[in-house]
């Protein structure tokens, strides 16, 4: 929840989140960093990572729950396609990869902000 005078000096405070959904979201995201996917599914997974970060910036708890669920799905499978080779398989996306960094760091004490 932001106050007033965080408004009046132009930056947002981190929103509160409980700290077991804020240790998995880290952990996927985390993981995610490693993934090989295919090109169909990096988008997917740039339209999660959107919804995640406009329910982070809102301290929407359950929207951000269910972001993370769905990224957590859209991840590699363990079972693989006859006929998929493994260089359809991309390493994420630059963009991505720093987006990924950017709501790391604001999950963690990284983006907290310093009072005085």
């Amino acid at each position: 929840m932001e106050t007033l005078d965080a408004k009046r000096k132009g930056f947002r405070m981190k929103p509160r989140m409980a700290p077991r959904l804020r240790d998995e979201a880290v952990a996927t995201l985390r993981q995610a960093t490693a993934w090989r996917l295919p090109p169909a599914r990096w988008d997917k997974a740039a339209a999660i990572l959107e919804a995640l970060s406009i329910a982070l910036g809102a301290g929407d708890a359950a929207e951000f729950q269910s972001a993370i669920i769905e990224l957590e799905l859209a991840g590699p499978t363990r079972i693989t396609r006859i006929g998929a080779a493994p260089e359809d398989l991309e390493p994420i996306p630059p963009p991505m990869h720093e987006r990924l960094n950017h709501l790391i760091h604001q999950l963690t004490d990284g983006g907290e902000e310093k009072d005085g």
